[in-house]
């Protein structure tokens, strides 16, 4: 399983509505969008990497601010649930373009290559 299903599969056992890369669109709020930003792969003196490092976006867009926030405070404790200390929150920053609030978070996730 990759990362990206590792994450939506953490997002869905806490009933969040979830898109990768982004939502269609006539997604009806509240949902997150998730997407992969980058891969570090772990190497070793031994040979090829055995553990990659990915940073990891979740946006969460709602209705307002306030719910932005309460999805936001929801994805954060599905990915402890799902990853636990595998998965390190980086950022979180809340935005808005006037009509639409989201709070986006990053996480640094660790997973072992098969």
């Amino acid at each position: 399983m990759s990362i990206e299903q590792d994450i939506f599969s953490a997002l869905n056992s806490a009933s969040i509505k979830a898109y990768p890369g982004q939502a269609p669109q006539n997604a009806v709020l509240p949902y997150v969008v998730y997407r992969r930003v980058s891969t570090m792969p772990h190497d070793t003196i031994g040979g090829a990497a055995t553990i990659d490092q990915a940073r990891i976006q979740l946006n969460c867009y709602a209705q307002n601010y306030t719910a932005a926030k309460t999805l936001g405070a929801s994805v954060k404790t599905a990915i402890v649930v799902g990853f636990g200390p595998r998965a390190v929150r980086q950022h979180e920053s809340d935005e808005s373009d006037g009509d639409n609030f989201w709070n986006w978070i990053d996480y640094s996730v660790w997973k072992k290559i098969s």
